[in-house]
């Protein structure tokens, strides 16, 4: 077997791979950013809130996304607003949930759509205006086009 083709196909991938996700990240700084958080500045949110999702996904249309707060919601200090965005889907906006320190927790699950390979944010917005955000790579194509499961 000749290894040469091989490690080629394999940058050729993993240079593709970075890439498109560069994209992302530029479809994020110069589009999305602008347009939900103008003017504002978001911190990484790695100590605050923790995302999870598949790395790819097995039905495009069912994606599962969790969302877990990694602080206590405390009246001095809580989680005010979670948005969820998914940076290459038609409608990037998934949705914005709402808590209080009487919500008892900023958790939040769901499954979604994911059109493309795409980036997905989770921002939190803490009571005293102060954003963080999180995200994932998800790989997936076809969701919004998908028909819906019939389960």
């Amino acid at each position: 077997m000749n290894i040469k083709p091989v490690f080629m196909l394999l940058l050729l991938f993993l240079v593709s791979n970075v890439t498109f996700a560069a994209k992302n990240e530029l479809k994020w700084t110069q589009v999305l950013q602008p347009q939900y958080f103008p003017g504002k500045v978001i911190q990484d949110g790695s100590n605050m809130i923790r995302l999870k999702s598949p790395v790819r996904a097995e039905d495009p249309a069912l994606v599962p996304v969790k969302v877990t707060a990694n602080i206590k919601q405390t009246k001095e200090r809580y989680i005010k607003r979670l948005l969820l965005l998914i940076d290459n889907n038609p409608v990037p906006f998934v949705g914005e949930f709402e808590f209080t320190p009487e919500s008892g927790k900023a958790d939040i699950a769901m499954r979604v759509r994911v059109n493309s390979y795409s980036y997905i944010r989770a921002i939190a917005e803490m009571n005293n205006g102060d954003l963080y955000m999180v995200k994932n790579y998800v790989k997936a194509s076809g969701g919004c086009s998908a028909p819906v499961g019939a389960d």
